[in-house]
């Protein structure tokens, strides 16, 4: 675990170092987290959680992807992004895919960054706390206690 940014008073966040190099797609356009690839992790981490859940599945699946989207549009607006100065003098780009846990509550629970971000890990951390703040609680159809999403970046100069 590391200390990426000042959690700030109170807050209980865990972030750790990931495994592994960071995957996240080809994106042209600067700072863009796209849906498309947050769509598919999202239906990989459900998996589990519909074996358990049991009942009505499908309306659990529609309401995660409603949940979702409402977590996209949130990330688009409120992470406020900006291209770390160090990366930028010294040219530096990078396609990161940022991990986080939300909880029921609409809570964040933990934040996983891949190892040997290159001094991008801040900005993403910050950015991902600033629109943590306005996650909803899960809908009713969300009967589990957290749910994992993947948030991938681009930081291109182009």
């Amino acid at each position: 675990m590391s200390d990426l940014g000042g959690a700030g008073e109170g807050s209980s966040v865990a972030i750790v170092r990931g495994e592994g190099p960071a995957q996240a797609k080809a994106d042209s356009e600067v700072l863009k987290g796209t849906g498309e690839i947050l769509s598919g992790v999202t239906r990989e981490t459900l998996r589990p959680l519909l074996r358990r859940e049991g009942g009505d599945s499908s309306a659990f699946a529609e309401a995660v992807s409603r949940y979702r989207k409402q977590i996209e549009q949130i990330l688009e607006r409120e992470s406020k992004l900006s291209y770390p100065h160090i990366a930028l003098e010294s040219g530096r780009e990078a396609r990161l895919q940022i991990r986080f846990c939300v909880r029921g509550d609409g809570a964040l629970e933990s934040i996983e960054v891949p190892p040997r971000c290159g001094g991008f890990d801040r900005e993403l951390v910050e950015g991902l706390k600033k629109a943590a703040v306005c996650f909803p609680t899960f809908p009713e159809e969300i009967k589990c206690e957290k749910l994992t999403f993947c948030w991938p970046v681009s930081f291109d100069l182009r």
